[in-house]
């Protein structure tokens, strides 16, 4: 455990060679991450977490502090912590702007950053339409209970809980019940306020820490749901390089 004002941080470290930092965002944990780091671990020091508030990592203080700036800080922290020189990062999700926004006010921090399908919806041209979306499932979850909130999220965006595996190992039971724990905080503050951060896209754009952006492919080939292209000047020349090893 690491702590951090106001928190402590659950982490594992497997493998050796340069640190890379896996990001997890929403209800996920550490173990969201445990196939990856794994095939990772013979090239890396792979660090995976619980980020504050989720699972293994108790938040000590109201839900309403927790922002992306703050879990980006505590990103920053636990590097600080484990890493001598500036590491690899790569974020999923809700991750993925903590990522971002870890880049652009620490670039010295990141070696090179993936930031795998951050829901940036303040740069799409309907982006009042994800802002009123996000804050009304945040109020739902208050009012009608999370999964009617998560219910509400999941049509509007086209995005599913995923299926379980047929036969799932005491560790995957493990972890899916970890997650399932983390669905309320996910719905009634994830949403709402990390769903509507806007990353500082000319901090990023000057800290010149390299950025890849990735996202997901539907079954047809085409990208899936929520990948429309941000407003022009607002990030869409924000190119995407190779990340070296």
């Amino acid at each position: 455990m690491l702590d951090v004002p106001g928190a402590r941080l659950y982490h594992e470290i497997r493998g050796a060679g340069p640190v890379l930092l896996l990001i997890p965002g929403g209800p996920m944990d550490a173990g969201g991450f445990t196939p990856l780091a794994e095939q990772l671990e013979d090239r890396y020091t792979v660090v995976t977490y619980d980020c504050r508030g989720n699972s293994r990592s108790p938040h000590q203080g109201p839900v309403e502090e927790l922002t992306v700036e703050l879990f980006a800080e505590d990103a920053r922290r636990l590097l600080e912590a484990v890493a001598s020189e500036p590491a690899f990062v790569l974020g999923s999700s809700g991750g993925a702007l903590y990522s971002l926004d870890l880049v652009a006010r620490h670039p010295e921090a990141v070696r090179a950053l993936v930031a795998h399908e951050p829901p940036a919806s303040s740069l799409l041209p309907d982006a009042d339409r994800w802002r009123a979306l996000n804050l009304e499932v945040g109020e739902l979850s208050r009012t009608g209970g999370t999964f009617a909130a998560i219910e509400r999220f999941g049509a509007e965006t086209g995005l599913g809980g995923g299926s379980a595996p047929d036969d799932p190992t005491p560790e995957e039971q493990e972890a899916g019940a970890r997650m399932m724990g983390n669905l309320d905080l996910f719905a009634g503050q994830l949403i709402p306020v990390v769903g509507n951060y806007e990353p500082d896209v000319e901090a990023l754009r000057a800290g010149g820490t390299p950025i890849a952006i990735g996202r997901r492919r539907g079954v047809d080939g085409r990208a899936g749901p929520r990948a429309e292209r941000p407003r022009a000047g607002r990030g869409t020349r924000h190119r995407t390089r190779p990340v070296p090893r």
